[in-house]
């Protein structure tokens, strides 16, 4: 029997996104290096892509079992040179809010390629426009709170990153899976989904908690992951 031949044919890419437990950014991140799409050396080098200097801002990949399973654990670090250098302060005492202009800004001036920076700048846009909305301020008075950690912002940029990797020409998606019972955020007590991420999945079919997850409160889906989800219009 002779050896199959590979296709001559032109292939394109169709991104298909199933939430066994919700999405959020470190997690679609963890599952693009675990299905080879980017390395995680590619990841790694993204803070000095953002214009951090001497490994103030850090990225770690490592492997982990959960449900008996294979998987991919995506952990960043910083130090506070890394905070001051984005941070304003708006008045509170132990924490500095980072707004939207200022990630913006940062992404668009960062040596991405254009394709990453687009994404990456209209997932930190539907999150800013949800914060503005459920604020009633304009985007550009926007500091972000839970969503404004270094961590997050890079959750964006990374995401941003693995999917121009990918540059689907379609995308799918099973139902979201947003979780049950109340979140503590810093605006205080709030019923899941709580208000950013009821409004970013405005439109998205919802499924219910995997009857496996016990936990009475739990958050799946966060805000930054459903924002890459509405980003990519499945």
């Amino acid at each position: 029997m002779n050896e199959p031949q590979a296709s001559t044919h032109e292939t394109e890419a169709i991104l298909f996104l199933e939430h066994v437990a919700g999405i959020a950014g470190d997690m679609f991140t963890a599952a693009c290096i675990n299905a080879g799409v980017v390395s995680a050396e590619e990841i790694q080098q993204i803070p000095a892509l953002l214009g951090f200097q001497n490994s103030t801002v850090r990225i770690t990949v490592s492997d982990l079992m959960t449900a008996n399973m294979n998987a991919t654990h995506v952990d960043i670090q910083w130090d506070e040179d890394a905070v001051e250098q984005l941070s304003e302060d708006h008045g509170s005492e132990d924490h500095h809010h980072i707004t939207y202009q200022r990630i913006d800004e940062l992404i668009r001036d960062s040596e991405l390629s254009g394709e990453a920076k687009q994404y990456a700048r209209q997932i930190i846009y539907l999150l800013g426009t949800s914060e503005a909305k459920v604020h009633n301020i304009d985007l550009e008075e926007v500091a972000f709170h839970e969503i404004g950690d270094i961590d997050s912002m890079l959750d964006v940029v990374m995401a941003g990153y693995c999917i121009a990797a990918i540059s689907p020409a379609r995308v799918y998606s099973s139902p979201v899976k947003l979780g049950r019972g109340i979140v503590e955020i810093r605006h205080g007590s709030y019923p899941i989904p709580p208000p950013a991420s009821a409004i970013l999945s405005e439109g998205c079919p919802v499924d219910p908690v995997p009857a496996s997850i016990q936990h009475p409160d739990i958050e799946l889906s966060t805000p930054t992951g459903l924002a890459i989800l509405k980003a990519l219009s499945p």
